[in-house]
């Protein structure tokens, strides 16, 4: 831990530490929730210039240019939707961890209502991978051949 953050918890409270934190999240989730709504206007634009651009072909005599920007407007819409579903991600897990912030003390009172019952978010595996195979406990070896209803 850094010197500030421990010289911090000296100098004030737990819960005092955990509402500041909890604030300076709530804030970051503001700001999260606002860029939500350009994802979701960037995603009609784009979807509804798509199909203009797809009913301008079928009018226009030798409109090939306009398929080519419907097929623009579609590469648009699926990265607005990537960045604005990865937003809802950050949004969701931000959310967890400042309702874990604003109750610190829930679950060792005895309440596990499920508004104290906060989990922190899944780990992305970006950072920890998920192995390709898993054996299961009970596997035998490959190098030994199974011995079952084997005659001798």
């Amino acid at each position: 831990m850094p010197i500030v953050t421990l010289t911090l918890m000296k100098t004030t409270s737990l819960k005092t530490a955990y509402l500041a934190e909890s604030s300076l999240l709530a804030a970051l989730l503001v700001r999260l929730k606002r860029r939500n709504l350009y994802f979701v206007a960037g995603e009609i634009v784009s979807f509804v210039a798509m199909l203009g651009f797809v009913v301008l072909a079928t009018t226009l005599h030798n409109a090939t240019w306009t398929l080519w920007l419907a097929a623009v407007c579609l590469v648009l819409y699926v990265v607005i939707r990537r960045f604005d579903v990865q937003n809802e991600a950050k949004t969701a897990a931000i959310d967890q961890l400042r309702q874990a912030y604003e109750d610190p003390g829930a679950l060792p009172r005895g309440d596990f209502t499920p508004s104290a019952m906060v989990h922190a978010p899944p780990i992305p595996s970006s950072i920890c991978p998920r192995p390709r195979h898993i054996r299961p406990v009970f596997a035998v070896s490959s190098a030994q051949p199974h011995s079952f209803n084997r005659r001798k």
